[in-house]
């Protein structure tokens, strides 16, 4: 290839100047211009306040919160008067509650008497305590209500922490409780109860102390049978004067001493 002269390549060169300034006036030509208005140019003391759209994920979310709040049983402060057993007790305006998915041991065996003594701390009677009814359940066919029951402002249930102990499981399908509260007792149940699943261990039946009999009174002895009357003396008159002297005269029959003989006229008086 041949090169080229000088001045050849002078006139190339004579050239580049005047293509780098097109080069820039057509690059800034086609820039984007920014239409918001600067900081420079912003009146003094305005300011562009943006604000997220809500979203429609949040406004399901407030939506769902507003009907489960809306759905959910509301609770009954009440204060307890006197506790019956580990699962039953009654409140100052006569009612009895029963409370729901509980199984107390019976009161006739040791864990029954400790079931009562773990329920009265645990209600401290006298103190406020909630109760809330499981939906389309009300009352046993004692008449007793079924409700759960919380302690504390609602921190802490009744129910999971009876079951903590061996003296109290879980109800076996009675009393109707929620599925979900069930397995919210078992949970605590196997964790802390020593004869899972149903976490009672009630011990022997206290034998009923029967008095004895009281013994028979004694009957009094029988009083002795008077003596009987000593048989009169056999008396005998030999006549009418010794009658009249022994003081017996006029003597009439079955009298000692009477006599036919000395009755001569046989009318049953001698010695006339």
């Amino acid at each position: 290839m041949p090169q080229p002269t000088p001045r050849e390549l002078a006139r190339k060169l004579g050239h580049v100047p005047l293509l780098v300034v097109l080069a820039v006036f057509v690059g800034c030509s086609a820039a984007p211009v920014s239409v918001g208005t600067s900081s420079a140019a912003r009146p003094a003391g305005q300011s562009t306040a943006t604000s997220a759209a809500p979203t429609r994920a949040s406004s399901d979310s407030t939506a769902v919160a507003a009907v489960e709040a809306e759905a959910a049983p509301a609770g009954e402060a009440i204060a307890v008067s006197r506790v019956v057993d580990g699962d039953t007790f009654e409140i100052f305006d006569g009612r009895t509650i029963r409370v729901l998915g509980i199984d107390s041991c019976e009161m006739i065996t040791p864990g029954g008497q400790q079931a009562k003594s773990t329920a009265e701390s645990l209600l401290a009677i006298g103190g406020p305590i909630t109760m809330t009814a499981e939906p389309g359940v009300d009352t046993d066919r004692y008449g007793r209500l079924l409700r759960y029951v919380q302690l504390n402002g609602g921190r802490s249930d009744f129910g999971e922490e009876m079951v903590k102990d061996d003296h109290t499981g879980v109800s076996q399908g009675e009393n109707d409780p929620s599925p979900e509260y069930v397995q919210r007792l078992y949970a605590a149940d196997l964790v802390n109860a020593k004869n899972p699943p149903s976490g009672r261990d009630c011990g022997e039946p206290t034998p009923a102390v029967v008095a004895p009999a009281p013994a028979p009174a004694a009957r009094p002895e029988p009083e002795p049978a008077p003596a009987p009357n000593p048989e009169p003396a056999s008396v005998y008159y030999k006549n009418c004067s010794a009658a009249r002297a022994a003081g017996a005269a006029p003597v009439y029959v079955g009298e000692p001493g009477y006599s036919r003989k000395l009755d001569r006229d046989g009318d049953g008086v001698g010695c006339e």
